[in-house]
């Protein structure tokens, strides 16, 4: 079982805010560090949720996604039914 955890900033499509993420991956397989700044780096601005769909679709496992919009805490999870 491998944990990758990776912090890193998005812009907000609606308001043009820089919003901090934290990502938590949960895989058997390995995932080189680069691949993951590399997909992250695709992603200039997006939605939460989309960048969730977006890590899921790239790298599989479990996955946490957290980050907090204009004092909204979002979360998701996506993978192995998204537990």
């Amino acid at each position: 079982m491998n944990i990758y955890r990776f912090r890193f900033k998005c812009t907000c499509p609606n308001n043009g805010h820089s919003i901090d993420y934290h990502l938590k991956i949960i895989s058997h397989q390995m995932i080189e560090v680069e691949e993951i700044i590399n997909v992250a780096g695709k992603f200039p601005a997006s939605f939460h949720e989309a960048l969730a769909d977006a890590f899921l679709h790239e790298f599989g496992g479990c996955q946490i996604l957290k980050a907090v919009h204009q004092g909204v805490g979002i979360e998701t999870r996506r993978g192995t039914n998204d537990f």
